[in-house]
């Protein structure tokens, strides 16, 4: 069963970090900003108001909607890179949280009115500046984490081998937890029209692979690095 499993895994992979699948994301990244600003604006002249979850869309949405799908690409990524190596995995958590911030930056801009007085958005300003300041914060620190690790090998060959394969398995896993996670969320839109993700969810489940993860690493080293 391992087998079947590590078998798909390194197909998905092959296929996730090729070059024909980076240009087909950018292009996915384009649509989606271009045709959500185009709806957003087509709103602004109530064209589409008698389209139930098309009317919601508002024309500062199309940053919103295009960092959702970034922030999707960038967990499957993280999927990926979890058998490489868990330091390179934690950095690459922090690398979505300061994402995550960033959107949520954005979508406070859509809380900005043309219309409205400087003084009175003020609160909704600093909300944004608070936002994308912790972003930078983490994107620093991602960067100083990546700058002081020191890869080295802890088992050998054979059993390096095994260590790749379970946390191929357990890759899988955060995978499949992070595809129901968008099932709901996508379900949850249709109905309400509203879109809220549930990063909390996804980072649960990396809480538990991490730890058994680490668990697991145990077997070939006890020392604290």
């Amino acid at each position: 069963m391992t087998g079947v499993i590590v078998k798909i895994f390194d197909l998905c992979e092959r296929y996730w970090e090729s070059k024909q699948n980076s240009r087909n994301l950018s292009y996915i990244l384009v649509a989606v900003f271009i045709v959500s600003l185009l709806i957003g604006v087509g709103n602004y002249f109530q064209i589409f108001k008698s389209f139930y979850l098309l009317s919601h869309i508002k024309y500062t949405d199309a940053i919103e909607f295009s960092f959702n799908f970034l922030l999707f690409f960038e967990m499957i990524s993280l999927v990926f890179v979890i058998p490489q190596s868990i330091a390179n995995s934690i950095a690459k958590q922090f690398q979505i949280m300061s994402l995550i911030f960033l959107r949520t930056s954005f979508e406070e801009l859509s809380n900005l009115s043309l219309n409205s007085l400087f003084k009175d958005q003020f609160t909704i300003i600093n909300r944004m500046a608070a936002d994308a300041g912790a972003a930078l914060i983490i994107f620093f620190l991602t960067g100083w984490f990546y700058s002081i690790q020191k890869h080295r090998q802890i088992t050998d060959d054979i059993e390096r081998t095994k260590f790749i394969n379970l946390k191929k398995v357990i890759a899988i896993g955060v995978l499949i937890g992070l595809l129901v996670s968008v099932f709901f969320d996508i379900k949850r839109y249709l109905a309400t029209g509203l879109f809220h993700p549930s990063y909390p969810l996804f980072y649960l489940v990396l809480i538990f692979s991490d730890t058994i993860l680490m668990l697991a690493a145990f077997r070939y080293v006890i020392h604290y690095p």
